[in-house]
């Protein structure tokens, strides 16, 4: 499933297909140990990401302080019972869309499985971020002392500029990503 071709047309969706930047070797290591640098002065570093990376990419799954506002595409719901599941891979669907599976969870007492309509969490540009992720990001990224951006243009408001919170408290704003953002030089 590619993302941004899945989503339904709108005319404001930013720019897509933009080239892909690379910076030579040396220049990319003298920025991963600047980085980690940051990381290691900070006490509260929050990170803002393009849909899906971290479980992409391969760094274990956690919930804790996870706030995903335009969803995870290897994530489904249950529709009945909120319940989560967490994919290899993509699962298939954007919009909030059925995925075609239904919820294993067994009900109160052991008895039968939920058995409630699993969707995809991905949103599409006509849903609503959800409040309760939208209110867990703005108020990580104000307490956050560094805010870092990885895979995501930052293009789409309001959550493109809610790693500004960070920076307008005197914290740090660091972006890694392919192409061009919106805040390049902020």
């Amino acid at each position: 499933v590619n993302y941004a071709a899945g989503l339904s047309p709108y005319a404001d969706k930013g720019k897509c297909g933009l080239p892909e930047i690379f910076d030579p070797p040396e220049e990319l290591e003298r920025k991963v140990w600047e980085l980690a640098r940051l990381v290691w002065q900070s006490s509260n570093v929050v990170f803002h990401t393009g849909a899906g990376i971290s479980t992409a990419s391969g760094i274990p799954d956690f919930r804790d302080k996870l706030a995903e506002l335009h969803g995870n595409m290897f994530v489904e719901e249950c529709a009945k019972c909120k319940t989560q599941y967490v994919r290899d891979t993509v699962v298939g669907t954007m919009g909030l869309k059925a995925t075609g599976r239904l919820c294993t969870v067994a009900k109160a007492r052991g008895l039968r499985a939920c058995r409630g309509e699993l969707r995809d969490t991905i949103l599409d540009w006509e849903d609503s971020l959800p409040d309760r992720d939208l209110a867990l990001a703005d108020e990580a990224s104000r307490n956050a002392d560094l805010s870092i951006t990885l895979g995501t243009s930052l293009q789409i408001r309001p959550s493109g500029n809610l790693p500004l919170a960070t920076k307008r408290r005197g914290g740090r704003l660091v972006i890694v990503n392919l192409q061009p953002t919106k805040h390049v030089g902020v």
